[in-house]
């Protein structure tokens, strides 16, 4: 018999067998100390399977993500110095994937005079109750991970992270700020910290194509 190798479907499994077991410790006019042993150990995996359900499902953090679902286009501000930005467009696909739980962008564009690529993901822990982000391009094989948080109104979603600087290798903060601004546009802001002092390196405006 093939053996499963998922830990959500052995925990499942254990907790079943936990189940026979309680049956028949009910029946028996006396516990080994083995059985009584292996019956403590069976309501641990019970108690973290309980644990892990009460986190699995998606929710109303969640929904606020889903103005941002759909095809879009995407005008793209990059200030890599003084003066004005460079200016370039390219598209987005936002795309609900594992049953709701991430919000996946996969972005095209030519930035810099180079095509370019970025896969994001963007979600809600609902055990740690912050928005997540992960975001990986082809500028490089370096990803960036950052957490964050929705503002009350449900319209500016924040994250703050850290990214290697390319020449000395010491972490550089970074700030993202997306403001929805209707079902049919957003906007996303990149802000960069350099010598103390933070600037805006990146502004995306996303107009709805579909």
């Amino acid at each position: 018999m093939k053996r499963c190798s998922n830990p959500f479907c052995r925990w499942f499994v254990c907790g079943l067998f936990a189940c026979c077991l309680g049956l028949g410790a009910a029946t028996a006019s006396a516990e080994s100390p083995d059985k009584a042993k292996a019956t403590s150990k069976d309501a641990t995996q019970d108690q973290m399977m309980a644990e892990m359900l009460k986190y699995s499902m998606p929710g109303t953090q969640h929904e606020l993500l889903k103005p941002m679902a759909g095809t879009w286009k995407a005008t793209i501000k990059a200030w890599t110095g003084p003066g004005d930005p460079t200016v370039s467009v390219g598209t987005c696909e936002n795309t609900w994937i594992l049953g709701g739980r991430y919000l996946e962008s996969s972005y095209k564009a030519d930035f810099m005079g180079k095509p370019f690529e970025g896969l994001g993901l963007v979600g809600f822990d609902m055990k740690e109750k912050k928005f997540v982000n992960l975001w990986m391009d082809t500028m490089s094989t370096t990803y960036m991970a950052s957490s964050g948080e929705m503002d009350p109104s449900g319209k500016t979603l924040s994250f703050s992270g850290t990214v290697p600087d390319p020449v000395s290798g010491k972490p550089l903060p970074y700030r993202m700020v997306t403001k929805i601004i209707d079902p049919n546009q957003h906007v996303f802001s990149m802000y960069g910290a350099h010598d103390g002092k933070e600037a805006l390196e990146m502004e995306i405006t996303y107009t709805r194509l579909q």
